[in-house]
């Protein structure tokens, strides 16, 4: 008579052979479903380099850490670029003041740039970004207690702004 031979890779006995057959069946159709989605993981927007004047450049570039550490860093930056440009009427209104780090050559700007929100910019004595950040939940209140244990007011003229 005829006697039946098995193949070496699939198991004899009934009991083994279908689960791993109904396991075999799951895993191809998990990576069927996962091959198949699209799913944003991350989006990287490259830019030309900012083509600046020299002089301007100090003022106007955020700093690699500010960039990199702090999510609404270029918010506050934009806001205090834009507050430092009308200093005189943004100080009269409220949304910007100036405070010179205790013992240090770097200023500290404080600006509004949303609703109810309040952020600082750090800079070196001569206008170079060093960080842009809010600190704590970004209240008035908050911000200005986190200042003034570092800083003091400053009503002079920004060294990198006077002509």
């Amino acid at each position: 008579m005829y006697k039946q031979a098995y193949c070496r890779f699939v198991p004899a006995n009934r009991f083994v052979t279908l689960p791993a057959f109904i396991i075999a069946l799951f895993a191809v159709a998990a990576a069927l479903a996962l091959g198949s989605r699209s799913q944003l993981v991350a989006r990287v927007v490259i830019q030309a380099p900012s083509v600046v004047q020299p002089a301007k450049t100090k003022m106007q570039e955020l700093s690699a850490h500010a960039a990199h550490a702090h999510t609404e860093a270029h918010a506050i930056h934009a806001a205090c670029l834009q507050h430092l440009q009308d200093k005189p009427g943004a100080v009269k209104v409220g949304r910007l003041q100036v405070f010179k780090k205790k013992g240090e050559d770097r200023f500290i700007i404080l600006c509004n740039y949303g609703e109810d929100l309040w952020g600082i910019e750090v800079r070196e004595g001569d206008g170079t970004s060093v960080t842009a950040f809010r600190p704590s939940d970004g209240s008035l209140k908050e911000v200005m207690k986190y200042i003034l244990n570092i800083a003091t007011r400053f009503r002079g003229d920004l060294p990198w702004l006077v002509p």
